[in-house]
């Protein structure tokens, strides 16, 4: 069973069905912190002994955490680190994840006063076939922003980078680029409500607002779908999970979703 397959049915039934087969999958995958986290969620452990303090495990981020340290999410069986303003996934989301999100969460149609050129939250686009672990990418920031809300996150913002920057160990900021190059973020350039911002390691101390509007280094249009962006999600330290996302107005996708992720369910 291939991983999108697998985290179908986690999502949909957590602790059901092959759990052996899909963390032996993940850690073939090249994910085996992961596989170790999920396995001890599957038998209920709260920790994995790996480093200091050990990786927690729960369907919240730990409240006593201080920078550096980490915590696994059961949901997104996503490894999430914390920079001291935020939670920052440790890996961009790949194609097994979106592919789990576009098969589970369920979507309405929502009025826009334009229609985007493309097919929203198209499976074809963004869980094509062929390497799971690539970066779900050809996506736009909006498209991204909906993902993150299904899992009560958000996108994370320049200030979320530039305090992994500051409160990090040295080279720990490499790690969380290993493989990624260029991510969107959320916020806009405040003269351009339509534009979309996003990050590489070489910009994350830049201001968009302090620039040209037109440096496609920091900008893109709120219609840009690009093979080379993917993103990754995160959580805000002073807010935590997100509630109620009802912010639609700031999507230009003629779609809203009907359904997040039943955290309780992953206890």
């Amino acid at each position: 069973m291939s991983l999108g397959a697998h985290f179908v049915r986690h999502l949909r039934d957590p602790r059901a069905g092959d759990t052996r087969g899909f963390a032996s999958e993940l850690a073939a995958a090249g994910l085996e912190l992961e596989s170790r986290c999920y396995t001890a969620w599957v038998d209920r452990a709260p920790n994995v002994p790996e480093g200091h303090p050990p990786i927690a495990i729960a369907t919240t981020p730990p409240a006593d955490a201080t920078a550096g340290d980490r915590w696994f999410d059961p949901c997104e069986l996503t490894l999430m680190l914390h920079v001291g303003r935020a939670w920052l996934a440790t890996r961009p989301t790949a194609r097994w994840q979106m592919h789990g999100f576009l098969e589970v969460s369920t979507r309405a149609v929502r009025e826009v006063q334009v229609e985007p050129p493309y097919k929203a939250l198209d499976p074809a686009r963004l869980a094509p076939g062929g390497d799971e672990m690539a970066r779900a990418t050809e996506l736009s920031a909006g498209e991204a922003t909906l993902y993150a809300w299904f899992f009560n996150k958000m996108l994370p913002n320049r200030f979320d980078w530039q305090s992994a920057d500051e409160k990090l160990p040295d080279g720990t900021l490499a790690t969380l680029w290993a493989h990624s190059s260029v991510e969107w973020i959320s916020g806009r350039v405040e003269s351009d409500e339509g534009s979309r911002l996003i990050i590489t390691p070489d910009t994350i101390d830049e201001d968009p607002d302090e620039n040209d509007d037109d440096d496609e280094r920091l900008v893109r249009g709120e219609y840009t779908r690009d093979k080379k962006i993917g993103f990754r999600t995160a959580v805000l330290i002073q807010t935590g999970l997100l509630a109620n996302p009802s912010s639609w107005h700031i999507l230009p996708e003629p779609v809203k979703l009907t359904s997040f992720v039943d955290r309780p369910a992953f206890r």
